[in-house]
């Protein structure tokens, strides 16, 4: 039943964002540039929207209907022969947020297919006020994940996250296939090349965005680093992020690389702009499998995670050691001077000096984490199910006294034995248990 879930929510999420991406784009283009073509690149968008639109919101609507029957099914414990009943799916709709949203976002997908008008697109407020309606319909998913289950104190900062999160997605990566569209098209390319400035203009604002509402996100729903790399869903979480820095590494040879060249004339830059945003497509429809695998995973915040490598980071190291101290700030100044050549590089388009400054600075990165390493087990961060109350603390206190007090001592530091002439030194516990993680 998860597989079937997580399939429909992928599916919903990847035709949503494509609605919402298409309309956002054509609005970008509805004012600006004057094509020396019959159809300018806004124009011939506009043409193709109606069948676009008409196409991802049949594909949407019918995973939503799959998702609702999973939905009732998991919610009820029923096969899903059985939550197909009406009343179970009637209990779903009306008893449940969940089902209350999904009303919502149907009759927003209706809103949607209404008739266009005569003309190719409409006019600019048809269209303005569709992308409106398209931007609510892909919003609204956020009452559909974790954020809406939050506690009352952060849910609104969660939702609002969320949203933001969702409308940057949608107007970079719903786009792309409208920009891949554009630059298939036999057309003069100073409007391909227009076409292309205008939609890196978006992606930047949408990439910041989503940037900036992801981490916010996973602040709530991830908490700290080892549960990012402890847990199931803080690693599907790390395989998102690695998907979106290889469509960020595209992005930025498009904008850097690809577009300038493509203004000056350059039809192979052309060629490899539209290769470039199709691989974009293809890492974006895996970041959203992945997503629809994330809403029904258990938030890293609510688990305990398992420390899956034999180190973890820690400041004992250099507290303990002056040399150790000296070289880590040492390797922090290489890595601020890398930064610096890296940026410097990137504005004078100097790479080489950008690729020896990313070089020093990850060497630096390296250095730091050598010398902070600390041993860790996969315990080191797990989180104890037992509160620490009155009640815990007497049942530890008889643990204590009968398993431990005959080779620690009453006080745990091991003295009274170690004076009685114990061969085997026993150990300090108090030092001991201060020297490590409640986990370990």
């Amino acid at each position: 039943m998860n597989e079937l879930l997580a399939a429909a929510r992928a599916v919903h999420f990847a035709a949503t964002i494509w609605v919402f991406g298409e309309l956002a784009f054509a609005c970008a283009l509805a004012r600006g540039r004057r094509s020396v073509a019959a159809a300018g690149p806004g124009e011939a968008l506009r043409r193709r929207l109606p069948s676009i639109v008409r196409l991802s919101l049949g594909v949407g609507i019918a995973s939503a209907v799959v998702w609702l029957v999973a939905v009732a099914a998991t919610m009820s414990g029923m096969p899903l022969s059985r939550a197909m009943a009406p009343s179970t799916l009637g209990a779903v709709l009306g008893g449940t947020l969940f089902g209350k949203v999904w009303i919502l976002r149907l009759c927003l997908a209706g809103a949607l297919l209404a008739p266009w008008p005569r003309s190719a697109g409409g006019s600019g407020w048809p269209l303005a006020l569709r992308t409106v309606v398209a931007a609510a319909y892909l919003g609204s998913l956020a009452w559909t994940g974790h954020a809406a289950a939050a506690e009352a104190a952060s849910r609104l900062l969660q939702l609002g996250s969320d949203v933001v999160h969702l409308l940057a997605a949608g107007a970079w990566l719903g786009a792309l296939p409208a920009l891949v569209h554009l630059l298939g098209r036999a057309q003069p390319i100073e409007d391909a090349a227009w076409a292309a400035r205008r939609f890196s203009s978006v992606a930047i604002a949408s990439v910041s965005a989503l940037i900036l509402s992801g981490i916010g996100s996973s602040w709530f729903l991830v908490g700290s680093i080892p549960a990012l790399f402890g847990t199931r869903y803080g690693v599907l979480l790390l395989a998102k992020v690695a998907l979106l820095a290889v469509m960020l590494a595209l992005a930025a040879a498009n904008r850097l690389l690809l577009t300038p060249r493509l203004a000056g004339g350059d039809l192979r830059a052309m060629r490899a702009l539209r290769r470039n945003a199709l691989l974009e497509i293809a890492a974006g429809l895996t970041v959203v499998i992945i997503v629809g695998r994330l809403g029904i995973t258990i938030p890293a915040a609510h688990q305990s995670p398992l420390w899956p490598f034999a180190y973890s980071l820690g400041w004992a190291p250099v507290q303990e050691s002056a040399a150790r101290s000296s070289l880590l700030a040492a390797s922090l100044v290489v890595a601020v001077v890398g930064l610096g050549v890296v940026i410097a590089g990137v504005h004078r388009r100097v790479w080489a000096h950008a690729g020896a400054g990313l070089a020093g600075a990850t060497a630096a990165v390296v250095a730091s984490a050598w010398l902070l390493a600390i041993p860790a087990y996969p315990t080191s961060y797990a989180v104890s199910p037992v509160r620490y109350t009155t009640t815990a603390i007497v049942g530890g206190a008889e643990l204590f006294a009968r398993h431990c007090v005959a080779c620690h001592g009453s006080d745990g530091t091991g003295a009274a034995l170690e004076s009685a002439g114990r061969v085997i030194r026993p150990t300090n516990l108090v030092w001991h248990a201060a020297g490590h993680r409640p986990g370990e």
